[in-house]
């Protein structure tokens, strides 16, 4: 029998270089902060936990699998994997259903510790959304969003609306060069589900006077930061479409933003003109 050598050898990984896109780049740091907030919660309520039996680290479990998918939907989304975070927010919207129910319907917790079944769950997630809910708009959006998302798992493989490679046009397949479009809602829904997990447990533990105010207060000020970036984003979303529509308003645009700079030049100017003559006059 031969016996083989292997020479050592390095076996290397090729990495992906990051997204250039600047917007999703500044979204990635406040979900990373958001991912701090999650990371902090669940060390609190671990610690907790060692005076509220097993509540606590029930909670503390969801809030742990939250931060990971968390975290991995960052790490997709930095190297562009638009269609990969949408299946991974599928995970992500219902643990936050998951937690969401407990908080409305605490008993929630030893139903689920006492099915038998460990690989489901003892109610369907139809019927979850239905109960966290408090209108037919709400309950009409949630459906949306996490069918939109469920696509991307199942969905056709042609769907450039969900941020496949490719889309369908004129009865041909086109490449799409561009899916940040739409990995930016994905990204903004990954901060909201993952804002209302965050508050949905924290309703949960007050229940035995376990409060952090810290992390209410953190998360208070990563929402405005989301909040206003994504807005900025939608205003220049909607202004693209409204220049593909009418594209004499773009140079219209392009041409009242030249006036406003000559406007502004011609400000400094005059500024500069009256501090000299006021110094002229002294």
């Amino acid at each position: 029998m031969t016996e083989l050598k292997i020479e050592n050898t390095t076996y290397k990984i090729n990495e992906i270089p990051n997204t250039e896109n600047k917007e999703i780049l500044e979204f990635l740091i406040y979900l990373s902060e958001l991912h701090s907030i999650c990371r902090e919660l669940f060390l609190y309520l671990i610690q907790e936990n060692k005076k509220v039996k097993t509540t606590i680290g029930f909670v503390g479990s969801l809030v742990d699998r939250i931060s990971n998918s968390l975290m991995s939907i960052i790490l997709l989304a930095s190297k562009g994997f638009t269609t990969d975070v949408a299946i991974l927010l599928v995970n992500l919207i219902e643990l936050r259903t998951d937690l969401k129910y407990i908080s409305k319907y605490p008993n929630k917790i030893d139903e689920w510790f006492n099915h038998k079944k460990r690989f489901t769950k003892p109610w369907k997630f139809s019927q979850q959304i239905k109960e966290i809910t408090t209108d037919e708009e709400e309950l009409e959006t949630e459906k949306n969003i996490y069918e939109f998302c469920s696509i991307a798992k199942h969905g056709n493989p042609v769907g450039y609306d969900i941020g496949f490679d490719f889309g369908l046009k004129d009865d041909g397949i086109f490449v799409a060069l561009d899916k940040d479009f739409r990995l930016t809602d994905y990204l903004n829904w990954t901060y909201l589900y993952t804002l209302d997990a965050i508050k949905s447990s924290l309703v949960i533990v007050e229940k035995y006077q376990i409060v952090s105010q810290n992390t209410t207060n953190k998360l208070d000020k990563v929402s405005a930061k989301i909040g206003g970036l994504y807005g900025k984003l939608i205003s220049k979303r909607i202004r693209k479409y409204v220049y593909e529509m009418n594209p004499e308003l773009m140079e219209i645009d392009k041409k009242l933003e030249v006036l406003k700079r000559e406007q502004k030049k011609l400000k400094l100017k005059l500024k500069k003109l009256k501090s000299k003559s006021r110094n002229s006059k002294r």
